[in-house]
């Protein structure tokens, strides 16, 4: 049961990261059985945090609202971990750009990265299904910030996916590639090659 536990828990990071939502209902539906936290606090924080972020974008909240009242509560409590994820919950919840704009700075102020890269582009997301220009900004921000991450394939789907991140990080690229070839050429030097 408990292998069950986990790795459906990182199935579900990956499917969220990835917005595979045939596989979200697949983990949510593992873990069902797991909404209550257990000893490890990073463990709890991890699983109920993607239990909640998948359960709302999936529609499933009586799910998800167990999981957001004990991130509130923690939140209250004055868990610094916790109030990044509370508000990235209620922006998927009940998404506008506002409550997503405040996920976003808690997530920053609390130097949670991946959590950041995630409602950065959640909210990209929300605001291209609603028509405004905006959410160019936050696929680009997610971009970067997956980057920094290290989601080398999150960030190659996102180039897949979003015609205008070819254009926003071509610079970026270029550069990179070039300092790479560099580095390798150096290398060689080095070696006497």
């Amino acid at each position: 049961a408990m292998t069950l536990r986990d790795t459906s828990t990182l199935r579900l990071v990956l499917a969220f990261i990835f917005s595979d939502e045939e596989c979200m209902v697949a983990m949510l539906e593992n873990l069902s059985k797991f909404t209550d936290p257990d000893i490890l606090a990073v463990r709890s924080y991890l699983r109920l945090g993607f239990i909640g972020l998948a359960g709302f974008q999936m529609g499933q909240n009586k799910l998800a609202n167990k999981c957001l009242v004990y991130f509130k509560s923690l939140s209250k409590l004055g868990s610094p971990n916790a109030t990044p994820i509370y508000h990235f919950m209620k922006a998927v919840a009940h998404p506008s750009r506002a409550k997503y704009d405040e996920a976003i700075y808690q997530c920053k102020e609390a130097r949670m990265i991946h959590l950041e890269a995630m409602a950065n582009e959640r909210c990209g997301m929300f605001l291209s299904d609603n028509g405004d220009d905006a959410s160019k900004e936050y696929i680009i921000a997610a971009y970067w910030l997956y980057n920094d991450w290290g989601a080398s394939s999150k960030t190659n789907n996102m180039l897949e996916q979003h015609s205008f991140l070819t254009e926003a990080t071509q610079g970026y690229r270029k550069a990179h590639s070039d300092a790479s070839s560099n580095m390798r050429l150096a290398n060689r030097m080095g070696r006497g090659l």
